[in-house]
């Protein structure tokens, strides 16, 4: 479940079937995506790639915030962007 403390959901009707939310970071005041990410063999692997990713900084790499287990499932906070995936930019 995402934090609601936290995130505040931008559209609560969008469908969750897609993979991932839009919503409001209430503490960077920034606007996010969150993305499921189904539960990966190799967590350890994935968290090391998203520590290495939070270091980089250019114009085309979405920026990563936070990266939380929840249950089956991992949820990645990222840098929003202005289409439904990144094909479309």
């Amino acid at each position: 479940m995402i934090d609601k403390s936290r995130y505040l959901s931008e559209d609560p009707s969008e469908p969750k079937e897609r993979g991932w939310a839009r919503a409001r970071d209430l503490i960077l005041e920034l606007p996010v995506r969150i993305q499921w990410q189904p539960r990966l063999t190799d967590v350890s692997r994935f968290r090391n790639e998203f520590l290495c990713s939070q270091r980089l900084t250019h114009p085309n790499i979405l920026r990563t915030y936070q990266l939380k287990e929840n249950g089956s499932r991992l949820l990645l906070v990222l840098e929003d962007f202005p289409a439904d995936n990144l094909r479309d930019l």
